[in-house]
């Protein structure tokens, strides 16, 4: 299909389809009990089009609701997995806020890794230290993780560093 083509799909469709796609995804998120702002489903949907302007192929696409629905879920997912990414770093922080040092000038990011090390040292088992110390402060993911030889499988960590910290919070609030 050639640019001009593309474009002039993407509007019949865009006018065809626009609904059929919005309320597909509505009943996508609320299937899953995922609660979703209308302004992040109308940009779903744009997305949704949007990558119909943006193909690479010269294909013509037969049925237009199956790939503007398998469009839709993979933006969806892509949607999902950023939210998801998003809501562990707020509760990182959240976490490393509560054994966090008031910062000062003279006290330098080595040492408040020492100082957060050593108190998550003193609550936790080796192995939950060495988790949450990877994860949350450095940053590293449960793929790196588990290909230490000392830590358990991937699928295992995250349950371990759940409970980690459940055991972090809890010493905290009774402190």
């Amino acid at each position: 299909m050639k640019k001009d083509e593309n474009h002039i799909v993407f509007k019949e469709w865009y006018d065809q389809y626009f609904s059929f796609v919005y309320l597909f995804l509505v009943g996508y998120f609320a299937n899953r009990g995922i609660h979703v702002e209308q302004c992040e489903i109308e940009d779903l949907v744009q997305n949704t089009f949007l990558a119909l302007l943006e193909r690479k192929t010269n294909r013509t696409i037969e049925y237009p609701l199956a790939y503007l629905k398998k469009t839709a879920i993979s933006q969806a997912r892509l949607f999902i997995e950023k939210k998801h990414k998003r809501n562990i770093q707020k509760d990182n922080t959240a976490l490393l806020e509560q054994i966090a040092v008031p910062p000062c000038p003279a006290f330098e990011q080595k040492n408040a890794e020492q100082h957060i090390l050593h108190i998550i040292e003193k609550i936790l088992n080796p192995i939950e230290s060495k988790l949450i110390f990877q994860r949350i402060v450095k940053g590293f993911s449960y793929r790196e993780i588990a290909q230490q030889d000392d830590m358990p499988k991937e699928e295992h960590l995250y349950t371990l560093l759940h409970r980690a910290k459940s055991k972090l919070l809890k010493h905290w609030k009774n402190q």
